[in-house]
């Protein structure tokens, strides 16, 4: 048998009758995301903490790779160690 909302509601208020707003928004709250949203709030920090960590090796290697197009232009003589860097 499902559950009402109204008694899982009331359940989670802990007590029958009149309820306060900040009660009925708790019970609300706990119905719709049952750990608080502390779960959703992590995996939405490590994927932006991962995002960040990607946007930052791309800018690194583009800085390399612009480095090394710009001494190429200038007729510099390029170590092989540096273009195994760019060229992966």
């Amino acid at each position: 048998m499902p559950v009402r909302p109204a008694r899982a509601l009331l359940s989670l208020t802990g007590r029958a009758g009149r309820s306060t707003a900040s009660q009925i928004l708790r019970g609300v709250v706990l119905v719709v995301a049952p750990h608080g949203g502390q779960r959703t709030s992590r995996r939405n920090a490590w994927a932006s903490m991962s995002s960040d960590a990607a946007r930052a090796r791309s800018r690194r290697e583009a800085a390399v790779a612009l480095a090394l197009a710009v001494d190429l232009a200038r007729g510099h003589e390029v170590a092989s160690g540096a273009r195994e860097v760019v060229d992966g």
